[in-house]
C-alpha cells in the first residue's frame, strides 16, 4: 500500500470509472469491508457509493441502509466522509482503503 494525495487520487478514480474525464462524481456497486476499533463490522459486502468532487476536496457517500445497514451509525460506521479527515491508500489497481485521521484503528477498503 502506498499513502497518496487522498483528493487527487480520488478525483482521478472518479474521472476513470465514470469513463468520462469531465466527471464530477461517480456512484456505482463497490466491495466493501469495514473495520470500527480494530473489530470488523463488514466484510466484502456490496454496497452502493457515490465520489463527488467538491471544491478542495472528494466526498464519499456511503449508502449503507440501501444494502440492508439501518443501524450503520451504532456500528460505529460512517454514511459520508471526506478526503480532508481521511488518509487515503491505494492497495490494488483496483481498491483503495481509507483510514480516519483521528482513530486509525477506524478503516474501509473499497474493490471494484
Amino acid at each position: 500500500m502506498r499513502t497518496i494525495d487522498g483528493t487527487h487520487y480520488l478525483a482521478e478514480l472518479i474521472k476513470e470509472l465514470s469513463k468520462n474525464r469531465n466527471s464530477s462524481n461517480y456512484i456505482g456497486d463497490f466491495t466493501v469491508s469495514a473495520l470500527v476499533e480494530g473489530k470488523k463490522k463488514v466484510s466484502e459486502d456490496i454496497i452502493k457509493c457515490q465520489l463527488t468532487i467538491l471544491h478542495d476536496s472528494v466526498d464519499i457517500s456511503i449508502f449503507w441502509e440501501d444494502c440492508g445497514y439501518k443501524g450503520f451509525r451504532d456500528m460505529g460506521l460512517y454514511g459520508r466522509t471526506n478526503s480532508k479527515y481521511f488518509t487515503v491508500q491505494k492497495t490494488t489497481d483496483s481498491s483503495f482503503q481509507i483510514t480516519d485521521n483521528n482513530n486509525t484503528s477506524n478503516q474501509t477498503i473499497f474493490e471494484w
